[in-house]
């Protein structure tokens, strides 16, 4: 029995997903770890929140970098927050200490928030 073109979808077609959101921003990193497996980072996006994102290369803590990340679509069914990556970090340009941008208004409450973690060791 012979199959007509386009009857059915190839499992190639099937596997396309949407692409990722892109998007480009400053971001003061608040930690970031090398984990055995891979390199994370805590950061702090100039009118974004906080997200944890997944780099090729560890940023320094407490600098501010002009980062393109790519956004990993969210899953209603993962399991928590804390274990889950927002997205990747495509590529990141130091642009300076936090402090150089704490007295920039516009810039101040991404660079004066603080993590949980900060909270915790005050």
């Amino acid at each position: 029995m012979a199959v007509r073109k386009g009857s059915k979808k190839s499992p190639k077609t099937q596997m396309r997903k949407k692409p990722l959101k892109t998007t480009t921003s400053l971001a003061k990193v608040v930690a970031c770890d090398h984990l055995g497996f891979e390199i994370r980072a805590e950061c702090n996006i100039h009118k974004g929140g906080n997200a944890t994102l997944a780099l090729s290369k560890p940023l320094k803590a407490n600098y501010v970098y002009d980062v393109t990340i790519q956004w990993y679509p969210r899953d209603d069914d993962d399991s928590s927050d804390d274990e889950w990556v927002h997205g990747k970090v495509v590529s990141a340009k130091l642009k300076g200490h936090a402090n150089k941008f704490r007295h920039i208004r516009k810039y101040a409450e991404m660079c004066e928030f603080k993590c949980s973690g900060d909270e915790l060791s005050e």
